[in-house]
């Protein structure tokens, strides 16, 4: 049954869209993303000086929340409040 959905959703492009919607455009799911993109470095540099291994680390971190911000054509402003909001709670 879980083979079947996943081959469904991969599948078609739209239930991929609303797979990602439904996960993060809820309450719960918008503090998750504001603590990934935290986390993951979305607006601050992934360089670490004199360690290439860990700039090539945070790179990955950052693409992974990218390609989440990408599929969900999430407002970056939007997501920049968010993340203030949750810092300050």
């Amino acid at each position: 049954m879980v083979r079947d959905t996943l081959q469904k959703i991969f599948g078609n492009k739209h239930a991929l869209v609303e797979a990602y919607r439904s996960t993060f455009e809820t309450p719960q799911g918008e503090v998750v993303l504001a603590h990934l993109a935290k986390n993951c470095h979305v607006f601050e540099p992934v360089v670490a000086p004199g360690d290439p291994q860990l700039t090539a680390m945070r790179d990955g971190e950052r693409r992974v929340i990218l390609s989440i911000l990408k599929m969900l054509n999430y407002d970056l402003g939007k997501l920049q409040q968010l993340m203030e909001q949750t810092t300050n709670e």
